[in-house]
């Protein structure tokens, strides 16, 4: 994942801003942490937010599930911009987030977002 994101923003000049939602349970769970965060602090235009199901009473970042609130929050942006969204994870929570984001569609009634698993 890291690799795929690193060459899209060396190679595709069009892109102007990546962001990565990356849901796990527990701090220990999150993979290739600091590769992304290496990626984020070299490459404004990428942003990764690191949100945590069962996070340990020292966690200062998003606390949470998928869900329609969290979503709406994080990948608001200006009316008639494109938005592609990929996900990744367990069937579950992959048609979940999917069903919420097809929701999120209808309700912005934003025909340029694009979903894919």
């Amino acid at each position: 994942m890291v690799r795929l994101i690193s060459l899209a923003l060396r190679e595709v000049d069009t892109i102007r801003t990546t962001k990565l939602l990356f849901f796990n349970k527990q701090e220990e769970d999150i993979l290739w942490r600091c590769q992304l965060d290496d990626l984020a602090a070299n490459d404004e235009r990428f942003q990764v937010e690191y949100i945590l199901s069962e996070p340990s009473a020292s966690w200062t970042g998003r606390k949470g599930r998928v869900d329609e609130t969290l979503l709406n929050d994080l990948l608001l942006r200006p009316h008639g911009s494109k938005c592609y969204v990929c996900v990744c994870g367990p069937s579950a929570f992959t048609e979940q987030t999917l069903g919420y984001g097809i929701l999120m569609i209808m309700i912005n009634n934003n025909s340029s977002s694009v979903l894919s698993k």
